[in-house]
């Protein structure tokens, strides 16, 4: 777990990353983290993945959530915000967001992107602005489709608390699950690199890693299982 962690947050360029079971409960730690600093007020830019939507709406973790568009985030601030939510691009519809301008409409108030469907090859909200970018695990991060998880990367401001939610709600990642989400992450001189399916996705070169475009399935049990 450590080694996916210390990857993703390389990837993102944030200081660290930590990982949970599924990205919905990366998502479900992230609320109860606000509620936590006594700021409950989330305002989420629409459209969001529809499971983060639907948790956002249902209030059930204690946050109380007003559904902006991107324009809008300003105007929707209160005392009371601890977060503003967005995702870019959106799943499924893949409307696109501006995350540096919503970062700066904030106005202090933390950002955190879902970047689960551009990834870090494509984008790093965490040089835009946001203050934590969340994936889930199980999409393109994985890239075999042969494993489930979610992660969020950080600073240790927010990776600390974080990681006492996971500790005390049960959203720990399983052992295997890591393996399989960097069997497609080569070797390169910064130690990861992103999977293939997301390297085809971009048609772009990755930045600074030397990646060639291998890819190794070594390690991951349910590969060595199939094989």
């Amino acid at each position: 777990m450590a080694r996916f962690e210390e990857g993703v947050a390389v990837l993102e360029d944030t200081p660290e990353s930590v990982a949970f079971a599924t990205g919905m409960a990366a998502l479900s730690a992230v609320l109860l983290a606000v509620v936590a600093t006594g700021k409950k007020h989330v305002v989420a830019v629409r459209p969001l993945y529809g499971g983060s939507d639907h948790l956002l709406a249902s209030g059930v973790l204690g946050n109380d959530v007003t559904f902006t568009a991107p324009e809008g985030v300003h105007a929707a601030l209160r005392p009371d915000t601890g977060l503003v939510i967005l995702e870019t691009p959106a799943n499924p519809s893949l409307e696109l967001v501006d995350i540096a301008r919503v970062a700066a409409a904030a106005d202090g108030v933390p950002l955190l992107v879902d970047n689960t469907f551009a990834s870090p090859i494509l984008q790093r909200p965490f040089r835009q602005g946001a203050a934590m970018v969340l994936h889930s695990a199980t999409k393109f991060l994985g890239g075999h489709g042969d494993a489930m998880g979610g992660v969020v990367a950080a600073a240790p401001e927010w990776t600390t608390r974080l990681r006492q939610i996971r500790a005390v709600t049960g959203g720990i990642l399983t052992p295997g699950r890591p393996t399989c989400s960097t069997a497609g992450w080569p070797r390169s001189p910064s130690g990861c690199a992103p999977s293939r399916p997301a390297r085809r996705r971009s048609r772009l070169p990755w930045p600074n890693t030397g990646w060639s475009g291998g890819s190794s399935i070594r390690g991951c049990p349910s590969v060595i299982r199939r094989v």
